[in-house]
């Protein structure tokens, strides 16, 4: 169990680029790190990216959720129950699931949006749905770790 603590916590350490941290979601690892985004995959190819945009137009997280459903809803993604509103670092925020069928399977898109005054931090995941399933409880736990540097 020590091993598993002190792999989290490098793991964490890791997780730090784009003006963002995120405690790594169990059974993933990092992939890349940039100063644009972080990605982590899980062995059977789920994907989560976390980054960050300019607040731009200034608007508040009412505006940026009402934008994003709008927005997927009019791509053809389907809302997966109704959107979770969580807390993360001091800001409010808004986590979406979406279904998408794909080449004759469906698979499952995340999107966390958080507002802070002049940034807007995006959290995206999708894969299969039999695989995110596998995975939702920690993704979404690792959501409320997002803090800005």
């Amino acid at each position: 169990m020590k091993k598993g603590i002190s792999l989290a916590l490098v793991l964490f350490a890791l997780l730090t680029s784009c003006g963002v941290e995120l405690e790594i979601p169990e059974g993933f690892a990092l992939v890349e790190k940039s100063p644009e985004y972080t990605l982590v995959v899980s062995p059977e190819g789920l994907k989560m990216r976390i980054r960050t945009t300019k607040n731009y137009p200034v608007k508040d997280l009412a505006f940026w959720k009402e934008a994003l459903e709008t927005q997927l809803e009019q791509e053809g993604y389907v809302p997966v129950g109704k959107p979770r509103d969580f807390q993360a670092g001091g800001n409010e925020g808004v986590v979406f699931q979406w279904g998408v069928p794909y080449r004759g399977e469906n698979y499952i898109f995340l999107t966390a949006v958080l507002v802070d005054r002049n940034t807007i931090i995006i959290a995206e995941a999708a894969g299969r749905k039999d695989i995110f399933d596998r995975y939702r409880e920690s993704i979404v736990e690792s959501l409320s770790t997002i803090r800005q540097r």
